[in-house]
């Protein structure tokens, strides 16, 4: 289950809730979901988990020291950003007491770990819902992500495929779309590459121009197709300016590249990296499906 994953997003403080709170409640969150078996992390994904604080009861006690009791509602709900859907949703009735109102509010999140049975359970019930839309549309996501493929949009197309959890039933076929993207990807940067390293020595066939050119060529990524022309580039450059480019280094890599976690950990990250650039938007159309 570990590859199923969700993304933690801001929290609606409203308006009595101190600032600070708000990056302690999503670290809180991502501690907790994790220890469920659900990779956690900041918000970019299409599924995430957010809420709100209903306005609580902050009463000062005076000292010394001085003392804040506080009494609070924290709803939380798993929404999806593309669908526009919440998925589930619970609320929890919090209390603090601190020497301030930011630590009232840390004292009353304490009770919201991996070891609280609503929470638990309210993961548990919201992963099988994902699951199942996962398992209903991961056809969608393929046909996405051979279409970005073919546009060479290759980030937007691991974005997809990778997307697809392991626990799906389109996982395998996710993986190996996946692999397929990715090597387009490596192979399509890696001519780039070779243009520029190609371009760099012909515009100056000397020691300056190697050393322009040698800066493109150690980028090639080993299993690319255009490697065998990269060495060749580097052996005429080799003789040419009498300077031993040490492409052995990059041979050794090819043993570790070829692994397929490596590769599979590589296109995620490249996924990844794609869904934090697109714009994300939390907005009351969640809060609207409550009632």
């Amino acid at each position: 289950m570990r590859s199923l994953r969700l993304s933690v997003a801001p929290i609606d403080q409203g308006t009595s809730v101190p600032y600070a709170i708000n990056s302690k409640i999503e670290t809180h969150l991502i501690r907790a979901i994790s220890a469920m078996g659900v990779t956690a992390a900041p918000y970019y994904g299409q599924f995430f988990v957010s809420g709100r604080f209903d306005h609580g009861l902050d009463d000062v006690v005076p000292g010394p020291p001085t003392r804040h009791l506080l009494k609070t509602t924290l709803t939380i709900y798993i929404g999806d950003a593309i669908n526009r859907q919440v998925y589930a949703t619970t609320s929890f009735e919090l209390k603090g007491v601190g020497n301030s109102e930011e630590r009232a509010y840390i004292s009353a999140l304490s009770s919201l770990g991996s070891n609280n049975r609503q929470l638990r359970q309210f993961i548990e019930s919201a992963k099988v819902k994902i699951i199942d839309y996962y398992n209903s549309n991961y056809e969608n996501y393929l046909r996405r992500a051979r279409t970005a493929m073919q546009e060479r949009n290759y980030e937007e197309a691991l974005y997809y495929s990778t997307s697809v959890p392991e626990c799906c039933v389109g996982f395998a076929e996710a993986n190996r779309l996946t692999m397929t993207i990715y090597q387009h990807h490596v192979d399509y940067e890696a001519s780039l590459l070779l243009a520029k390293a190609q371009g760099e020595w012909a515009a100056s066939p000397d020691e300056a121009g190697a050393r322009r050119a040698y800066a493109y060529l150690s980028r090639i990524d080993p299993s690319a197709a255009c490697y065998g022309q990269a060495m060749a580039l580097g052996q005429q450059i080799q003789v040419t300016v009498k300077e031993n480019w040490d492409f052995e280094n990059k041979e050794k890599y090819r043993d570790q590249v070829a692994l397929e976690k490596q590769r599979i950990a590589a296109a995620r990250d490249i996924g990844v990296a794609y869904a934090k650039n697109q714009p994300r938007t939390i907005t009351n159309f969640v809060f609207s499906r409550w009632y």
